[in-house]
């Protein structure tokens, strides 16, 4: 049920895309994808094809995992994160609790109660977020 309600916004997602494409502004929407999604070799194509087809430029879309998500199947995530990639997706690691995990999973971004916001992970300073003793 989880990855056809995923498909659904992001096909709904991607439409409103089509309809703003006069907008001269730099747009971006984040999108949560549930684990099931994540790991459904299925869902991956459809997603791909649905973004080729809309003609929406896939840097506007930031799709959010949550690291408990990323770390259920990492080779399915990375695999999953790599072909969206490819096509210009950007993608956000929610609620992390490891930062070895946030590292390895390729995601472009980091939110969570740490951050706030959602920040690239180039600007992240890891060691701030270490508790203190």
């Amino acid at each position: 049920m989880m990855p056809k309600l995923d498909l659904w916004v992001l096909g709904r997602l991607l439409r409103h895309l089509t309809a703003m494409r006069e907008v001269q502004a730099p747009i971006a929407f984040h999108v949560s994808l549930s684990n099931l999604t994540l790991g459904d070799p299925e869902s991956l194509k459809l997603i791909e094809t649905a973004i080729r087809s809309s003609g929406v430029q896939a840097r506007q879309l930031v799709l959010e995992i949550t690291e408990t998500t990323e770390l259920t199947s990492l080779h399915a995530a990375r695999k999953f994160i790599s072909a969206l990639k490819k096509l210009g997706c950007r993608f956000a690691l929610d609620d992390f609790g490891t930062l070895g995990a946030l590292r390895a999973t390729g995601a472009d971004y980091a939110q969570g109660n740490y951050l706030g916001e959602p920040r690239p992970l180039r600007s992240v300073d890891f060691g701030a977020l270490l508790p203190t003793r």
